[in-house]
C-alpha cells in the first residue's frame, strides 16, 4: 500500500537485507578508476578563465552535478600547453567535452567528427586510464610544424584598375617580423 512494505508476521522471521529505497539486495558499487583527460591547446589563444572539461562523469567523480562547464578545471604545470586532469571516477560509459574557458559556448565544437557522440567525446572506464592527447576541437592530435621551418610565399595583386601610389604597393601582416622585416 502506498511507498510501504507488506509482510504477514504469524512466527518469529528474519527479513532479507535490502537497499534503501528499494525492496532488493544492494549491487556492490562499480569500482573507482583514475581516468587523466589530455587535451593539446598549442593552437589555441587561452581563454583567462582557464581550459575545463565538462561531462556525465562529474557527478561520479565527486562534483556538485553534471555537465558544469566551470567546475573540472584542467592545468598545465610543464607549461608545453598539453593540460591535463586526473580524477577518480566509478567504471562505467560516460561523455564529455573540453572548454576553452568556463561557459557554454566556450566548448569545442566536434559535431560530425569521428570521435564524436552525440556531439560530445565518449569513454569507456573499466580501467585506471590516461586518454590520448587529441588537439582542441579534432580527434588527433594536433600537427605542428616544427618553428625552423620556412616556406616560400609569393603574394599577388592585380592593380591594373588602381592608381598606384608613389611609393608603390606594399603588404602588411604579422608575418613581417618572421619574414625578418622590421614590425
Amino acid at each position: 500500500s502506498g511507498n510501504n512494505r507488506v509482510i504477514m508476521v504469524n512466527a518469529d522471521r528474519n527479513l532479507d537485507t535490502v537497499c534503501f529505497g528499494s525492496c532488493h539486495a544492494c549491487q556492490p558499487p562499480p569500482p573507482i578508476h583514475t581516468v587523466t583527460f589530455q587535451v593539446d591547446m598549442r593552437q589555441q589563444i587561452i581563454s583567462p578563465n582557464g581550459v575545463h572539461v565538462a561531462g556525465d562523469f562529474q557527478t561520479a567523480a565527486g562534483f556538485a552535478s553534471d555537465w558544469d562547464p566551470s567546475t573540472t578545471a584542467l592545468s598545465d604545470p610543464d607549461g608545453d600547453s598539453i593540460y591535463t586532469l586526473s580524477l577518480q571516477v566509478a567504471a562505467g560509459s560516460y561523455e564529455y567535452k573540453f572548454i576553452n574557458g568556463n561557459a557554454w559556448g566556450d566548448d569545442e565544437a566536434i559535431l560530425g567528427l569521428s570521435c564524436a557522440l552525440n556531439g560530445n567525446r565518449s569513454l569507456q572506464l573499466n580501467s585506471d586510464t590516461a586518454l590520448e592527447v587529441v588537439c582542441y576541437g579534432s580527434c588527433s592530435p594536433c600537427v605542428i610544424q616544427p618553428p625552423s621551418s620556412t616556406f616560400n610565399l609569393t603574394f599577388q595583386v592585380d592593380m591594373r584598375q588602381q592608381t598606384i601610389s608613389p611609393f608603390g604597393v606594399h603588404v602588411a601582416g604579422d608575418f613581417q617580423a618572421a619574414a625578418g622585416f622590421a614590425g
